[in-house]
């Protein structure tokens, strides 16, 4: 085995660990911090339900998509994937009470493959980056 595939191998790795971290704690904290209590109960919101989702909580995905994109430039369409996990797994872990993640699925579908595609720009540019161009083996 090269010296480059293993450090490549551990750079794929930590690319996957930070963005389902980025992911998971961009959902977390929007959706922690934008709650409210309501007779003496914390009710947290979905984070997409707020602005801060979108102002603030997409670049912060974003720029974790150009860094992943940039320390594992090579496949870089894994890496929003990846982030849509963390996203997922975050809407699981904090959801507001009384809802039901029966529809966790169709949620992945009709905003999890959006967010994707949004983020796929900002991790491509990352990878040219990190590649020095552009370079068939981004994708492949």
């Amino acid at each position: 085995m090269r010296a480059g595939t293993t450090s490549s191998t551990m750079r794929a790795r930590i690319a996957t660990a930070f963005t389902v971290v980025a992911g998971l704690g961009v959902w977390i904290s929007i959706s922690l911090l934008s709650g409210s209590a309501r007779n003496g109960v914390f009710v947290v919101r979905e984070a997409w339900d707020t602005p801060a989702y979108f102002s603030i909580g997409l670049p912060v995905l974003a720029v974790a998509g150009g860094v992943a994109g940039f320390l594992a430039p090579r496949r870089v369409w894994r890496w929003p994937l990846w982030i849509a996990v963390g996203q997922a797994l975050g809407m699981a872990f904090v959801h507001p009470p009384g809802t039901d993640l029966g529809l966790l699925p169709v949620a992945l579908v009709l905003a999890g493959l959006p967010l994707v595609v949004l983020l796929l720009v900002p991790t491509i540019v990352g990878g040219i980056i990190g590649r020095g161009g552009w370079d068939r083996g981004l994708l492949a």
